[in-house]
């Protein structure tokens, strides 16, 4: 069991030889792991984290929420296939699905979002909870980019409150 999968630095290469598991396969469950990265090898987005389940994203077939958000919110495509990937274009999908998606699809996506919450519980001194739960195993919604959520928040609030003092 992980309590915290960003402790975890197991590499898959310890397998190779078990369970039918190949060097190309190791390499590329760690690849997976580690995240999307720019060209310049700097992180672009978490992977999946240690623990959780392949099946949705990185299995044979991409699963169809994840196809279709890549072919009717970012290609503009019904016709674009998930196949046409390569580690050369795959920086420019990630920046052009970034952009897509900016601010977010929902207003709970980005940390600005959630000034009326500030505003009616925090600045008026009634206080208030935010409350947020976000398991390690999940393999769609990578928790490390929920982290970074809290984290922007946080930093936000804490700006604006030091604004009215």
């Amino acid at each position: 069991m992980l309590r915290d999968a960003r402790a975890c630095n197991y590499s898959a290469t310890a397998l190779v030889g078990q369970h039918g598991i190949s060097a190309g396969e190791a390499k590329a469950i760690d690849l997976i792991w580690r995240g999307s990265q720019s060209v310049d090898g700097s992180l672009s987005w978490y992977g999946i984290p240690r623990g959780a389940k392949f099946d949705a994203l990185a299995s044979l077939s991409l699963m169809g929420i994840a196809a279709g958000q890549a072919k009717y919110w970012v290609e503009l495509d019904p016709e674009w296939d998930y196949h046409s990937l390569t580690y050369e274009n795959y920086p420019a999908f990630y920046d052009k699905t970034v952009k897509a998606m900016e601010p977010g699809p929902t207003a709970t996506d980005n940390a600005e979002s959630i000034k009326a919450f500030r505003d009616k519980a925090g600045m008026q001194g009634e206080g208030g909870k935010l409350i947020m739960w976000h398991g390690w195993a999940d393999q769609m919604i990578m928790p490390e980019g929920t982290i970074d959520y809290y984290n922007q928040v946080r930093r936000r609030l804490t700006r604006m409150l030091l604004l009215y003092t």
